[in-house]
């Protein structure tokens, strides 16, 4: 944010903090004054983190699907070269 905090803490101990290590005007400018748009809701946040999830999903299946190998005898000599790693 632009500007100095206009937080002011209550209590002595909290104005005392403040003046040696300003981690609580941090932590209210950062979270509780942050500005964000009016439209932004955690429908927006869970459909971000779904997109993340399901991109995941889809890089991984095409490289398991890469590395796959349909033979009984060639599996288990790949998992055993992967377990000895």
């Amino acid at each position: 944010m632009s500007g100095p905090s206009k937080y002011t803490p209550k209590s002595p101990f909290a104005r005392w903090l403040e003046r040696r290590l300003p981690i609580l005007s941090f932590m209210h400018d950062s979270f509780v004054a942050y500005p964000t748009p009016k439209n932004l809701n955690y429908m927006w946040t869970f459909g971000a983190i779904l997109s993340f999830m399901l991109i995941a999903q889809i890089v991984t299946g095409v490289v398991l699907a890469m590395h796959y190998t349909p033979e009984t005898s060639m599996a288990s000599t790949r998992s055993n070269t992967s377990c000895e790693m």
